[in-house]
């Protein structure tokens, strides 16, 4: 269970520190492609083959014949179907080498499409919360003259410790903001495979 508390509490510290910074769109897009291409390109390494073994399809095969009288002489034989193979072997790979290629576009596109969406979403929440931190503003100078008065004992205690509360939730709301825009960086970075 303590371990479990110091976790939070470290998590609770790296994010009251300072907000996780949001890089740019276009960067995001980068990252995107840059890891898509390098997926392309792990993919296709497969079908590399090397050029020097090709020429070996079209050799014919020599054996060992016998004539009508039975003594052996030597024989070439050649298929046209082992082309043929050849060919649809090559027609096969190409269909395959294009399908990992489209594949690989639009799994692209529909990252890109997530990290747009998740940036739209952090861009407003972040509005939100510029909203919210000018409301504080005047509300932390409302409550610095609510700690006057009690101060002066101009108000009641019960009220001031209400105003407080009212105070710390709102606080605990702004926090609340900002963990949940971290998390929607944080999450956007990670789809965008993005590095730090």
């Amino acid at each position: 269970m303590k371990f479990v508390f110091l976790i939070f509490c470290a998590f609770a510290v790296v994010t009251a520190k300072a907000q996780i910074s949001l890089p740019s769109q276009d960067s995001l897009f980068a990252s995107v492609d840059r890891f898509y291409y390098q997926s392309l390109v792990a993919e296709l390494t497969v079908f590399e083959s090397n050029p020097k073994d090709y020429w070996m399809n079209f050799v014919p095969s020599v054996g060992v014949g016998y004539n009508l009288q039975g003594k052996p002489r030597p024989s070439v034989s050649f298929s046209l179907n082992s082309l043929f193979q050849v060919r649809q072997q090559k027609r096969q790979v190409a269909a395959m080498q294009e399908s990992i290629i489209l594949k690989n576009h639009l799994e692209r596109q529909k990252t890109k499409a997530k990290v747009s969406k998740i940036y739209q979403q952090i861009e407003l929440l972040q509005e939100e919360l510029n909203f919210s931190l000018k409301v504080f503003e005047i509300e932390q100078q409302l409550f610095e003259f609510y700690e006057k008065q009690n101060e002066n004992y101009d108000i009641k205690p019960s009220e001031f410790l209400i105003k407080k509360i009212t105070h710390l939730k709102k606080e605990e709301s702004i926090r609340l903001q900002k963990r949940e825009i971290d998390m929607l960086i944080l999450e956007l970075l990670e789809v965008a495979h993005y590095d730090f």
